[in-house]
């Protein structure tokens, strides 16, 4: 069955009209940019916290190694 013009041009109206769902789909349309943000966010502040993190290991392990001789460097004697 197909709807003459005049009909199809008053439901394109009605539908235009129609802001009932319009929160929806601007939710739609601005949630994956907000959720790519947020989430872009917490990534950066992962990565510069595990920076921190490994930046703070290197010391300690480089202070440590430094007030403290390694076995190999003590004597050159092999393992018995």
């Amino acid at each position: 069955m197909q709807l003459p013009m005049h009909r199809i041009s008053k439901r394109l109206r009605a539908l235009v009209r129609d802001r009932r769902a319009s929160t929806a789909v601007e939710f739609a349309l601005a949630a994956p940019a907000l959720f790519l943000f947020m989430f872009g966010i917490i990534e950066v502040g992962y990565a510069l916290w595990m920076q921190n993190a490994l930046d703070y290991s290197v010391a300690a392990a480089a202070r440590c190694a430094s007030l403290t001789a390694a076995p190999a460097l003590r004597s050159a004697e092999p393992a018995r």
